[in-house]
């Protein structure tokens, strides 16, 4: 993860200060998903949503301040933007609320196979206490694909879209670039 916090040598407040709590929002929403009206459970996913803008505007903001010419300054920013709203968007939002959610049904419907009282309480507390044993290992895991995957294709098309075409090399792959993506 450190690859992706080199933008600052500051404290990132996103990542390294109680304001990322703020992108497990959606965690908490669907562990009471089946106790409270489902708007509160879309308001934490609005929650989660900002921070993630949030996060993605100031690294890519950080970004712009360190890149004066305007050929390398777009790709960068670009380059930032996505990958930072990519990886908060799996690792924040979309992955975890999709575990705690499965997980808390799960729960709910073996407590209720075994008629237990009080099962949606108990859902919602497994459901809360799973948040913080899921946390490392998804961020790892999105990490890995970010790193293997996603961030090598994102810099392929952004270096199609951003950066000269000079020699006929470089023309065939953004050709080939904007053939993979139907553009």
């Amino acid at each position: 993860m450190e690859k992706r916090e080199e933008v600052t040598s500051t404290v990132d407040i996103y990542r390294h200060t109680p304001l990322r709590y703020l992108g497990y929002a959606n965690e908490v929403g669907e562990a009471f998903r089946g106790a409270i009206p489902v708007r509160y459970v879309k308001l934490s996913y609005m929650i989660a949503g900002g921070y993630v803008l949030a996060d993605t505007c100031n690294k890519s903001s950080l970004t712009s301040d360190r890149f004066k010419f305007k050929s390398e300054h777009d790709y960068q920013v670009a380059s930032k933007f996505t990958e930072t709203l990519i990886w908060q968007s799996l690792a924040s939002v979309i992955i975890p609320g999709f575990v705690i959610n499965r997980c808390c049904a799960a729960f709910n419907s073996f407590f209720k196979l075994l008629h237990v009282r009080n099962r949606q309480v108990m859902t919602t507390a497994l459901g809360l206490a799973l948040i913080p044993i899921i946390i490392k290992p998804i961020d790892r895991s999105v990490d890995h694909v970010m790193d293997s995957y996603i961030t090598p294709e994102t810099q392929r098309f952004l270096a199609a879209l951003y950066h000269e075409k000079t020699d006929y090399q470089s023309y065939a792959l953004a050709e080939a670039v904007m053939h993979d993506y139907n553009f």
